[in-house]
């Protein structure tokens, strides 16, 4: 998870869902969860950005426009990064940097 802020913000409480700019789940025996629980639960909650690691597919799933707190609630937008791609890292709708799809999966 990348939230945020300072990490002294964060000494006397939890990051909510407002402070969360990006989760990252790494999915091999629970890539049908991450794929459908908790994308559901994680675009209620608005946040802006999920990534999947799909080590079964060798693939990066990325999940962005979340439809917001509705009991339906889910992402508009997937893309997937293959091994020669490199994907950009979105905080606040701004790239701040990138990362090579390589790197996360081998």
């Amino acid at each position: 998870m990348i939230v945020r802020g300072e990490t002294r913000q964060y000494r006397d409480r939890h990051p909510g869902p407002e402070d969360v700019a990006l989760i990252v789940e790494v999915a091999d025996s629970t890539l049908e969860r991450d794929r459908g629980v908790k994308r559901k639960v994680y675009a209620r909650a608005g946040i802006p950005v999920y990534w999947i690691i799909n080590l079964l597919e060798s693939v990066l799933e990325v999940y962005e426009e979340p439809s917001g707190p509705t009991e339906d609630a889910d992402y508009r937008r997937r893309r997937d990064y293959g091994l020669s791609d490199s994907v950009p890292v979105m905080i606040g709708g701004r790239e701040v940097g990138r990362v090579a799809v390589r790197d996360l999966l081998l």
